[in-house]
C-alpha cells in the first residue's frame, strides 16, 4: 500500500525535490485528479513547465547581470578614457 501511494505522489514527491516554485499546484493536480492517468500525467507534465520556467528564469537573470556588468566595465572605460583625455589637455 506505502508503494502504492509513494507511486501516485511521484509528480508532488519531484516537485519538492527539484524544490519548483509551482509544487503546490503540482501537489493540488497530483491529489485532485492524479487518480486518472491523465491527471497524473498532467501534474509530472507540471513540474516540467515548472522546472524549465525556474531555469529559464535563471539564465535571464544571468545575462541580465552579465549585461549589467558589461554596462559597469563600459561606465569605467570611459571614465577613465576621460580622465586620461583631462590629463593629456593639462
Amino acid at each position: 500500500m506505502t508503494l502504492l501511494i509513494g507511486i501516485y505522489f511521484v509528480p508532488t514527491i519531484v516537485a519538492l525535490i527539484l524544490r519548483v516554485r509551482g509544487s503546490g499546484w503540482v501537489f493540488a493536480t497530483n491529489l485532485i485528479a492524479g487518480w486518472t492517468l491523465i491527471g497524473w500525467l498532467v501534474a509530472l507534465g507540471l513540474v516540467c513547465v515548472y522546472r524549465g520556467l525556474d531555469r529559464l528564469e535563471d539564465s535571464v537573470n544571468a545575462a541580465y547581470a552579465v549585461q549589467q556588468w558589461n554596462e559597469n566595465r563600459n561606465y569605467e572605460q570611459r571614465e577613465s578614457a576621460i580622465e586620461r583625455m583631462a590629463a593629456l589637455e593639462n
